[in-house]
């Protein structure tokens, strides 16, 4: 089966149409029917698609979850009885950094927050090349035209308009201190040595402690290299450990409600929840509006078991169900006043990650109440009432 999910997946990626795409999204939607216990693994490589650089892509990987979350019952526990609550769950009852109608404030949000544009800046930093002095004329026009690639001026320049004077040359030079790092650890050692003998030593001398100098300064590199890795295989080694466990525990004959059923607590969909919450704040605007295509699916599929325990009380299902979807509302409403991408069409301007966002809070106010939902109302006027046109659109939207 992993030949035909690779295959699947290389569809959803490079499909030569969006019916192909589409059709490889939906076989993936029909996999988990037969192997409930993959539904984790397909939302996991699903990750990666969503925040794909590729319009295409991303969208159908949002149909995958949409096809993969199709075929997922909803979630939906039995509430316990309140002599029946065991004392050791009382703390996992507790907000866990949650956003609440009492703690937010979308005007702290705007004055204090930071603005999300269309990528990292890092994305633009000078990149290193072997081939050329640092800070050289051939380093300096090598990444003028990275940039130039990167923001699209090497298309402007091809038009006969000149983009020598959009940044300097003092604007692509930078101060190498990577190297400096190593040279300053082996002078910090040698001189070490030197303050160990506290004499005068000869030529000779002095070119032995700078090999040993050496020496200790490479052996400590390696040791945390070393360390570094041995790391990196411990957790990958733990990973297949795990991945070994679940195949083990699972059967070919279980059924989807069994399989989701044998996870007691918590609701199934949480990290998956979690994760695309989390990439709504990422620097990327194609990581952001992948997370909100998916949690725009995952709500309107399964927002009513959104947040709920197995473990609490029906008054303590309900609390926790309200709050979860209030942080996500909340968290939605930050980047519809901080995201500034808009991508400019002749006179006309699209904000892909502002409307998507947008679409996500449609779907999670069905399931509030109505304070939650006028709440929510009074933190849009303050976004309409902003003087940033970003914010304003948001808040429109």
């Amino acid at each position: 089966m992993s030949s035909r999910l690779d295959r699947l997946f290389v569809l959803l990626e490079n499909g030569g149409s969006d019916a192909t795409r589409q059709a490889a999204a939906l076989q993936l939607g029909e996999i988990v029917k037969l192997h409930p216990h993959e539904l984790s693994n397909l939302l996991s490589k699903l990750k990666t698609f969503l925040s794909s650089k590729s319009w295409e892509t991303r969208i159908a990987a949002g149909e995958a979850v949409s096809a993969i979350l199709s075929n997922v019952p909803p979630w939906d526990p039995q509430p316990q009885e309140e002599e029946h609550i065991k004392s050791d769950n009382e703390a996992k009852l507790k907000n866990n950094g949650q956003l609440s109608l009492q703690t937010f404030s979308i005007k702290r949000v705007l004055e204090k927050g930071s603005y999300l544009y269309a990528a990292d800046e890092q994305n633009f930093d000078l990149e290193e090349n072997m081939e050329y002095a640092p800070n050289s004329k051939e380093a300096v026009d090598h990444q003028r035209n990275l940039i130039n690639q990167k923001l699209g001026l090497d298309i402007a320049e091809s038009l006969g308009i000149n983009t020598q004077n959009i940044f300097s040359a003092s604007d692509l030079t930078t101060e190498v201190t990577q190297k400096g790092d190593t040279k300053s650890t082996v002078g910090e050692v040698f001189q070490e040595e030197l303050d160990s003998v506290g004499l005068q030593m000869s030529s000779r001398e002095r070119n032995k402690a700078k090999r040993k100098a050496k020496h200790i300064s490479q052996k400590k590199k390696s040791l945390s290299e070393s360390t570094d890795i041995s790391c990196d295989e411990a957790s990958d080694r733990k990973r297949l450990k795990i991945s070994e466990a679940d195949k083990s525990d699972d059967g070919d004959g279980v059924s989807v409600n069994e399989t989701l059923n044998s996870q007691e607590e918590t609701w199934p969909l949480e990290q998956f929840a979690e994760h695309v919450s989390q990439d709504l704040f990422n620097c990327s605007w194609e990581v952001r509006h992948g997370a909100g295509t998916a949690l725009r699916e995952l709500i309107r599929l399964h927002g009513l078991g959104a947040g709920k325990k197995s473990f609490q009380t029906s008054q303590q299902m309900s609390l926790s169900h309200m709050t979860w979807l209030e942080d996500k509302a909340f968290r939605i409403i930050c980047v519809l006043a901080l995201d500034r991408f808009g991508d400019f069409l002749a006179d006309q301007v699209v904000a892909p990650v502002r409307e998507t966002c947008a679409q996500v809070l449609g779907c999670i106010v069905k399931y509030l109440s109505e304070s939650s939902i006028f709440s929510i109302w009074n933190q849009l006027k303050e976004m309409i009432n902003w003087s940033d046109w970003e914010t304003r659109h948001g808040g429109f939207l």
